[in-house]
């Protein structure tokens, strides 16, 4: 069955493909589990079994499908998903499906690029919107000979931004020390 698969390969969705190996849908395992045939006439236990195995995959697939090409920007399929609702987004190239990008996947980016997975210290301060004001940051740190492992910017709604970084080869009092007359 679809769930068997599904639980073999450890995934939560799979595409569906027609004979020529066109995408015509998606089927997750909460579409198996919302899909269910009308029991209000109280059927036996007979005949639940049977309208179960009478389920197919286009019974309970989602067809109306998202997708991106492979050259799209991870920021791209990220807004899509996030836009759409959706936690998994076909690749399309050429007519053909040679991947799938899901939120894991994104997540697993995230904590890449925030050095989730290296040691250090992580710092988190905000500082003025000002053109420059980054590169003062590293280049004071590159000359007290910190190691920069992920530095992350994001904009607040005012005229200043929020920094996150990890670096190695210092104190969380060092950093703070280093960093206090810039933020």
């Amino acid at each position: 069955s679809v769930k068997d698969v599904m639980d073999s390969e450890k995934v939560n969705r799979l595409p569906v493909l027609d004979k020529n190996g066109v995408l015509v849908g998606i089927i997750s395992e909460s579409d198996i589990l919302s899909a269910s045939p009308d029991f209000s006439s109280s059927p036996s236990i007979h005949e639940v079994a049977y309208l179960l195995s009478r389920l197919t995959v286009a019974d309970v697939m989602s067809t109306e499908v998202m997708t991106i090409s492979p050259n799209a920007t991870v920021e791209e399929a990220a807004r899509i998903m996030i836009d759409g609702e959706i936690s998994c987004l076909p690749v399309i190239d050429d007519g053909s499906l040679v991947g799938l990008i899901t939120r894991t996947d994104l997540f697993k980016l995230l904590l890449e690029l925030l050095g989730a997975r290296h040691y250090g210290v992580s710092a988190h301060f905000v500082v003025k919107d000002k053109p420059g004001i980054i590169a003062e940051i590293t280049s004071k740190l590159a000359s007290c000979g910190i190691d920069i492992v992920s530095i992350g910017t994001m904009r607040t709604f005012s005229d200043e931004g929020l920094v996150t970084m990890k670096v190695q080869g210092i104190s969380c009092q060092e950093l703070s020390d280093i960093l206090k007359p810039m933020v």
